[in-house]
């Protein structure tokens, strides 16, 4: 009877807990599933807004993990994971992760180029950890040669390709990844890679100075040669510094100057006086003779038909049922008639 007691009190309590576990299980559950229900029904921005504060979070873990040598158990394991799987590459992990953040918020539309940017960071991140590895000289898979190399990521590349290509050929292959990761990031193309160069050439030489103005900068210490016309200067201000000026009084007297009064006009001024026409005065008309004659009227000029070109291509452009069906030149207004 003990006995069975005994296990049916264990049932009861094994039951207890069966029922306590499926009951935190089912909740967690509903409650994921509502989360990522409700986070699917939100809009695009905000979802991209939550992705971009997410990187600014894990970009803030590896701040803590890669920068700030603290003693606490946290920034330790963020030490282990960013150093463990990029190695020496994982110092930079911030900025990275800080770059895309920023970029999700300042050009969310821009899908294309983020996804493009972000294969050829990719190809950077796996040929520098491959070649930081390499550099290093790590061998072993020990927590020491991973965080001074290029972590599990760096062994993970630099391993097949040793075996495979040897070491003396892993290093260009690793270059030429990390130069495809920079074409991809910068959008070039490799045949546009020498006029990029030139390009960039062109545009230091031009924010150099030039020559001429730098010697024209430049200070001599050398005494100015003696010309004739330095000479002459030189005793001109010699007499300047001789030349006593006078005193305000002899100033006064020696430069001023009377000025003449005008004697106002006694004789009155006279007003233009209308001529009368008499009756039996005959007025002749000019003759026309005297105006020079003008050039005579065009019918139309290449400024006409330009301007009728353009109508109509306005109107084909446009799709408008209209033509242009003549126009009538005036001195300064021409007016065009469409129907």
């Amino acid at each position: 009877m003990a006995k069975r007691k005994k296990s049916s009190a264990g049932k009861s309590v094994f039951s207890v807990l069966a029922t306590i576990w499926r009951g935190f299980a089912k909740g967690l559950g509903n409650t994921i599933r509502f989360t990522t229900r409700a986070a699917k029904d939100l809009d695009s921005a905000h979802q991209r807004d939550g992705a971009a504060l997410l990187l600014v979070i894990i970009g803030l873990a590896a701040i803590a993990g890669t920068w700030l040598h603290s003693t606490s158990s946290v920034n330790k394991a963020f030490y282990s994971f960013f150093y463990g799987g990029f190695g020496r590459v994982g110092v930079i992990s911030p900025l990275v992760l800080f770059y895309f953040a920023i970029r999700l918020f300042r050009s969310p539309n821009e899908n294309k180029a983020t996804a493009r940017i972000t294969v050829g960071t990719i190809a950077l991140l796996v040929s520098a950890t491959g070649l930081a590895h390499m550099f290093n000289g790590s061998e072993g898979t020990g927590a020491t040669a991973m965080r001074h190399g290029g972590g599990w990521i760096g062994y993970a590349v630099t391993k097949p390709l040793v075996a495979v290509l040897t070491p003396l050929l892993t290093y260009p292959v690793l270059f030429l990844i990390f130069g495809f990761g920079l074409l991809v990031v910068t959008a070039t193309p490799f045949s546009q890679v020498a006029i990029r160069i030139k390009s960039t050439f062109i545009w230091l030489k031009t924010k150099l100075p030039k020559r001429g103005e730098a010697e024209d900068d430049e200070i001599y210490e050398s005494e100015p040669f003696e010309s004739p016309l330095v000479s002459e200067f030189h005793d001109d201000e010699e007499d300047e510094d001789e030349y006593e000026e006078p005193a305000e009084e002899e100033f006064d007297e020696e430069f001023t100057v009377e000025i003449p009064k005008a004697h106002p006009s006694t004789a009155p001024a006279k007003r233009p006086v209308q001529m009368m026409l008499q009756p039996d005065s005959k007025y002749v008309l000019p003759s026309p003779d005297l105006l020079k004659a003008g050039p005579a009227a065009k019918g139309k000029s290449k400024a006409n038909d330009a301007i009728v070109s353009s109508l109509t291509e306005l109107f084909a452009e446009f799709e408008i049922d209209a033509q242009v069906t003549g126009f009538m030149r005036g001195p300064t207004v021409t007016r065009y008639e469409i129907n």
